[in-house]
């Protein structure tokens, strides 16, 4: 059976650890384990997993960017939720089957995302550029680059 990520479960996992109770929580309803997510960048000891068939991006960073450690060295971990991507309608991904705000859906339109999560706190100049909402401690960004009621991809950050 297969569970859903919901904005409330998203938001408590940004920045803890990959040990932590809400990352395994997290991992467990995306039916992975943190050893499954590859180093791709060796320089900054990111880890990311692209679950093209679930449409989902997920990325972790060694806590050792984001805090001065002595005798650490990046790749010892841990490691952090830095970001998790949801696609819609986006090349080469799946879309994700559930929103993780309830009440909203892929093909909402910007009016219709208002309503629910409020103004937006970041509107970019041009149309075709995501529009963010930025919190003490995270941040989220919804991208419509052509269509208005088809949403690319929702995307959260840790808010470091």
């Amino acid at each position: 059976m297969t569970s859903y990520v919901n904005h409330e479960s998203i938001v408590s996992a940004l920045g803890k650890e990959q040990d932590s109770q809400e990352i395994q929580s997290l991992l467990n309803s995306l039916q992975i384990a943190f050893a499954d997510i590859p180093v791709v960048d060796k320089d900054f000891m990111t880890r990311q997993l692209d679950l093209n068939e679930q449409g989902v991006t997920i990325v972790f960073e060694d806590i050792g960017r984001f805090r001065k450690i002595e005798n650490h060295d990046l790749g010892d971990g841990p490691y952090v939720l830095k970001n998790i991507a949801f696609m819609g309608y986006k090349n080469k991904f799946k879309k994700y089957a559930k929103f993780p705000i309830n009440g909203l859906s892929f093909d909402a339109t910007l009016d219709e995302v208002v309503a629910i999560v409020g103004e937006p706190t970041k509107r970019p100049p041009r149309e075709n550029m995501p529009i963010g909402w930025v919190y003490e401690s995270y941040k989220f960004a919804m991208f419509w680059p052509d269509a208005k009621n088809r949403m690319e991809s929702i995307a959260y950050w840790w808010n470091t």
